[in-house]
């Protein structure tokens, strides 16, 4: 089982995820007011902005399906409005997610926030990299 770009076991709960053919992508990226994304920490994944309040997580491992993921804003203080962000679900075939920042939640307009160092989007995906001994993946 290849770890290419993801996350490497560094602690007692990361080893045993990875034993139970799981891998967890942890990521983040600077919004930047409505231009191309910055400031991206992580591995295995590149953000691209599609639309207003909506971005492109491209993840380069190969795997069967997500597990799990969590996505939230670390916000500036001086921004105006509170924006909320949701996560769509991973797309296989694709080897892709979108997250969409809001004016003040879901159902709300799709906004783009303000480029600040403090307004963050950071999220975390697991996924399945092996077949159970059924062979489905689950």
């Amino acid at each position: 089982m290849a770890l290419t770009n993801a996350r490497l076991p560094g602690t007692l709960k990361d080893a045993k995820t990875f034993l139970d053919g799981e891998v967890t992508v942890h990521g983040s990226f600077h919004p930047n007011a409505g231009l191309a994304p910055s400031g991206s920490k992580g591995v295995g994944f590149n953000v691209v902005r599609e639309a207003t309040g909506s971005y492109t997580v491209n993840f380069s491992g190969s795997y069967l399906r997500e597990v799990a993921s969590s996505v939230y804003l670390h916000n500036s203080k001086s921004q105006v409005s509170y924006p909320q962000v949701t996560s769509q679900p991973f797309d296989v075939a694709n080897k892709s997610m979108t997250i969409q920042t809001y004016l003040t939640g879901a159902g709300s307009p799709l906004t783009d926030i303000a480029g600040h160092d403090n307004n963050k989007v950071n999220f975390s995906v697991t996924f399945k990299t092996v077949k159970s001994k059924d062979g489905s993946g689950l």
